[in-house]
């Protein structure tokens, strides 16, 4: 029985390309058809049946038809489906015939038909852009650090002179001590000024008592809470905190991407001035309702001070004390009695970890010492021109190996300081493009995000699961588009359009 032609064609010219790098998404058949068939074009119908993937004989010259790249067609006298093809090649026939050769567009052919199951996901766009939410690393190249702000705890800089005895030194009677900040002392402590340091201890050498001074040393005035030049005895170690702001933009520019708002694109780097840093991951933080970050500091009062600095609500712990970074050595000073000498042979002063730094600083030197700040430098971390990333397992600590705490003291630079640091803005605009483009690394076993961005959705896969009664090599070349990596645009009129917004829908 011989069937009458009735299939319709429509070449068209469709921003598509034959790489499959972009594909466009539709509601439903209707919109996609409507779209489609809105687009410049040639029809004919009644034409013979047309073959999947093969070429189709159209009656115009080669020369009419080159700006045409995809076409449409529907073998109505079988069903009503629409197939969409590129064209991947035309040959000239005759002035009045061209042949054009066909490749299925299988996304677009069977997008409706589609089930997409579990699979392992490598990169997409990001339903939740919480910053933390996002960490795993991307392996890219990151250039130079450099530091955004720079942030001093002051509290320590005012400093005390401190002397330990068992002598009362405005009485001469023997005295002794007791736990100071929950360290027990034998001698008590006390505080003078300069000049009644002097006198009190010219009156102890007057006396005979001088070997009742078991030290003289420079200490934070607010671990010398005193009355009468007496400190006040305690059994808890000293403690305040600091909060310091977030790092929310990298050299001067805002990202789009809440990625760039975590390490290694930015950190919170900590130093002593003395050799000891620790970097800390902002993302790591339970925030303050203000969005400040918060560090406490422990001190007590003993000959050199012990002081201590660490995150608190950090890596959802309250008190992380593995975190924490001490302070240099203040200094321990000298006074003209054999015992003295005597005892700095025995103990040495200020000795650091590997490389000792003794720095003799006498009281008669203290009354002419031009205390002014000191400008401090920190050279920013480079990563070298091709190197990457590499995620650490154990956390990014570097410490010191000597003590200068007497020389940072004298600069009032004995202190805790942070340093905002984040890679170049150049750096950060490349990597929030990447990422606009791109998505983030994800490496997750699940749904792939297909369309929950305004205008569009990046997905790449490593063996898909999707199911649909299609044909199998159709199914296979789709599940390929998607293990390539595949950009799903949502709006036509944005197709390919970057610069759009592109929020969560």
């Amino acid at each position: 029985m011989a069937i009458t032609p009735n299939t319709n064609l429509k070449l068209l010219k469709c921003p598509l390309a034959l790489d499959n790098l972009n594909q466009l998404t539709f509601t439903n058949n209707q919109t996609q058809y409507n779209y489609f068939n809105s687009l410049p074009k040639l029809e004919i119908d009644n034409i013979s049946y047309q073959r999947k993937d093969s070429t189709i004989r159209y009656p115009a010259h080669i020369d009419t038809l080159l700006d045409y790249n995809y076409c449409m067609y529907q073998n109505s006298n079988y069903n009503n489906k629409w197939f969409y093809a590129f064209i991947t090649n035309m040959e000239y026939i005759s002035d009045s015939m061209t042949s054009i050769s066909i490749s299925t567009d299988v996304y677009q052919t069977w997008q409706f038909n589609l089930m997409f199951k579990k699979s392992f996901v490598s990169r997409e766009h990001v339903i939740d852009d919480t910053i933390g939410k996002n960490t795993i690393p991307e392996d890219l190249n990151l250039g130079e650090y450099i530091i955004n702000n720079h942030i001093k705890d002051n509290n320590l800089l005012s400093i005390s002179l401190v002397m330990s005895s068992t002598v009362v030194p405005s009485d001469l009677v023997e005295y002794y001590g007791g736990y100071y900040n929950g360290i027990f002392s034998g001698s008590a402590y006390y505080t003078y000024n300069f000049q009644d340091m002097l006198t009190n201890i010219d009156n102890m050498v007057k006396n005979k008592k001088q070997d009742g001074i078991n030290a003289l040393f420079m200490a934070p005035t607010i671990l010398c809470k005193n009355q009468g030049g007496v400190i006040t005895k305690s059994t808890q170690p000293k403690e305040y905190q600091l909060s310091i702001d977030g790092i929310s933009t990298l050299d001067g520019y805002t990202p789009k991407n809440n990625k760039l708002l975590t390490y290694p694109y930015c950190y919170i780097l900590s130093s002593n001035s003395n050799g000891t840093n620790a970097i800390y991951h902002q993302e790591l933080f339970t925030r303050t309702s203000s969005g400040k970050l918060r560090f406490q500091v422990d001190c007590c009062l003993t000959p050199g001070c012990s002081i201590k600095m660490y995150p608190i609500y950090y890596k959802n712990t309250p008190t992380p004390y593995d975190e924490s970074i001490v302070l240099g050595k203040f200094p321990q000073l000298n006074w003209l009695t054999d015992s003295y000498t005597n005892w700095l042979t025995q103990n040495g002063v200020n000795t650091g970890i590997n490389i000792a730094t003794d720095v003799g600083v006498t009281l008669g030197s203290l009354a002419t010492k031009n205390y002014s700040g000191v400008a401090h430098g920190l050279t920013a971390v480079t990563n070298e021109v091709n190197k990457v990333y590499q995620a650490s397992l154990v956390p990014p600590q570097s410490h010191g190996n000597t003590n200068c705490g007497d020389v940072t003291t004298a600069n009032l630079e004995n202190t805790f300081h942070f340093y905002l640091m984040s890679i170049k803005s150049e750096y950060a605009n490349l990597i929030d493009n990447y990422f606009n483009v791109f998505g983030y690394k994800v490496n997750t076993y699940k749904i792939p995000n297909l369309n929950t961005r305004e205008n569009w959705n990046y997905i790449k896969t490593i063996d898909i699961n999707i199911t649909g009664n299609i044909p199998q090599s159709d199914l296979q070349e789709i599940k390929n588009l998607f293990n390539n990596g595949i950009t799903l645009w949502h709006n036509p009129n944005n197709f390919l359009n970057y610069n759009v917004s592109n929020n969560n829908v």
